[in-house]
């Protein structure tokens, strides 16, 4: 039979019922999509009727840059438009067992998800042991002590947090979906957790999930999560996760992670306030003084950015059974990169290319790359080295697309505009306009 295997088209009734509710034919909504991307300063998008019919009868689904833009002109997140996967956060195990994550317990999911899906999004080496200690404790859990049980669910949400950077978002939000769905229980199940330990992982998973969505460019949800992690750390006593939660706080505030060179106060506050309250993760405080020191470069505090950046390499250099590293999970700070950037802030080009290089050799990572390509971008066209910038937001672009790190994408975007628009007709910027369209 024709077509025989082929999942059948799904029509997008969520986007269409949006617009509809707007009064917008096809085409004035492709026009509103315009106008939109002008308003942001953004090139305009190659929209029209046609395309926005294909959207809504699941012909094509948009792409990342016409999703974000889709989100914006409704105010509306992503999966209130059809354009991502249904919410998984109901999922139980059926029965009450555990999960079947090693392939011999009861099914754990709904909507089909399996074991493989989790290895596939994870890529960190040993998953599969421990996941075969998760299954092994399936039959004896109830017998066995609380601890033992939030312990290893405790790693998990450790393993979470140490890939969420350099794992697709679409990969790692089911898995982290899941375990908050356990967390949020009845304390009665067949998972005992300590009272004060549920809690405090739950602030740690809402804290991911506000990273992820703000990742995929959706900073309502994370605005919504961080508060949450922030009600949830304060409620468990958890300094070094209410300061955390802070510093993460602060992004939605600051236009250095999307290349603007621009913040509003509230960023400042938030790192101030995090300061305050003299976290003990040496993770915690080596984030918190990397990112001041970017929003003092914003500001151009030359003297006052620099000086976070001394503290926080004072900090990293210490002792490491003089701190309290628990959150150093959540992966190292290349202070290099942030050199880097508070160099290009400060209008050092010269100074942030060299840094910016040196970072590169160490960074292990696709995203990591990503970004501290599309910073030496940057700092290549402020020395006016026109094809040496467009060649490495070219490589960024590439780098962000294949690990699906978007958001980067929407960085080099910035740097185009605002350091290379007087060069819009040399060659290599050509180039990297074609790529760029491409992307978003």
């Amino acid at each position: 039979m024709a077509g025989e295997g082929r999942p059948p088209r799904r029509p997008n009734l969520k986007l269409r019922r949006q617009r509809r509710l707007r009064g917008w034919s096809i085409d004035e909504l492709a026009d509103e999509l315009c106008r939109l991307a002008g308003r942001l300063g953004e090139p305009l998008p190659g929209v029209n009727g046609s395309m926005v019919s294909r959207w809504e009868r699941g012909v094509r689904s948009p792409r990342p840059r016409y999703v974000r833009l889709l989100c914006k002109l409704f105010d509306l997140p992503a999966d209130e438009l059809g354009l991502v996967e249904p919410d998984h956060s109901h999922w139980h195990g059926h029965d009450g067992g555990y999960p079947d994550i090693d392939g011999d317990g009861p099914v754990a999911f709904e909507h089909g998800v399996r074991r493989r899906s989790f290895l596939r999004a994870f890529g960190v080496a040993g998953i599969s042991m421990l996941f075969g200690s998760l299954g092994q404790l399936g039959s004896s859990v109830e017998a066995s002590s609380p601890g033992g049980s939030a312990a290893v669910w405790e790693k998990l949400v450790a393993i979470l947090a140490e890939c969420w950077r350099t794992t697709s978002p679409q990969l790692l939000l089911p898995m982290v979906d899941y375990i908050s769905g356990v967390l949020t229980s009845s304390p009665g199940g067949v998972f005992p957790f300590p009272a004060v330990e549920r809690p405090r992982l739950r602030s740690e998973l809402a804290l991911l999930t506000g990273w992820i969505a703000f990742r995929m460019e959706n900073r309502g949800d994370a605005r919504a999560c961080w508060r949450q992690a922030l009600d949830l750390a304060r409620g468990a006593g958890d300094r070094d996760l209410e300061a955390f939660t802070l510093v993460a706080q602060s992004s939605l505030y600051s236009g250095v992670s999307t290349g603007l060179a621009c913040s509003w106060p509230a960023a400042m506050d938030l790192l101030n306030a995090t300061d305050s309250l003299q976290p003990r993760s040496l993770a915690v405080r080596v984030r918190m003084l990397a990112r001041r020191a970017e929003e003092h470069a914003v500001r151009g505090r030359e003297r006052e950015s620099r000086e976070d950046l001394e503290r926080a390499e004072r900090l990293r250099a210490a002792p490491v059974a003089c701190v309290d590293d628990r959150l150093g999970h959540w992966g190292s700070i290349r202070l290099d990169g942030y050199r880097g950037s508070c160099a290009i802030l400060l209008g050092c080009g010269s100074e942030a290319v060299h840094l910016l290089e040196g970072a590169l050799r160490g960074a292990p990572s696709a995203p990591d790359r990503s970004l501290l390509l599309a910073d030496l971008g940057a700092a290549h066209a402020q020395a006016g080295a026109v094809d040496a910038a467009s060649e490495s937001l070219i490589e960024s672009v590439s780098l962000a697309a294949e690990a699906h790190a978007f958001e980067f994408v929407q960085r080099a975007v910035g740097v185009r505009q605002r350091q290379l628009a007087r060069w819009s007709h040399e060659p290599a910027v050509r180039q990297l306009d074609e790529v760029l369209a491409e992307a978003r």
